[in-house]
């Protein structure tokens, strides 16, 4: 890297309508607007997972058995997130990738559940 330059190496979602098609009850979840968790700015892949722990963690008014399903089903979608986010802070590219497919196969498991 240069003095002034940084390269950085993310994740990131193209389309937002693309993660809303995909998983659209978990989507609806995350990013109602009558979730008390405050919202704001892309709501991609990334940001849905975020949510997703956040709304399990703190949110009243959770269906007693959608909290139960994300209290059991959400921890491994969150080690997954962290390490695509690891690897891409160790540019750690080929890994990143591998573990984005990771990551949206477990969100999919994950919206069936909640079906």
């Amino acid at each position: 890297m240069g003095k002034l330059l940084q390269i950085r190496v993310q994740a990131s979602t193209y389309s937002e309508d693309d993660v809303r098609r995909a998983w659209p009850r978990l989507f609806e979840l995350a990013f109602s607007s009558q979730v008390p968790v405050p919202s704001s700015g892309m709501r991609g892949v990334m940001e849905l997972v975020a949510r997703l722990d956040d709304i399990r963690r703190f949110a009243d008014g959770l269906p007693n058995e959608v909290k139960a399903i994300l209290d059991k089903n959400l921890p491994p979608v969150l080690e997954i997130r962290d390490e695509l986010e690891s690897s891409l802070a160790d540019w750690k590219t080929a890994r990143a990738n591998t573990l984005s497919d990771d990551l949206e196969k477990a969100i999919a498991d994950l919206e069936t559940m909640v079906s």
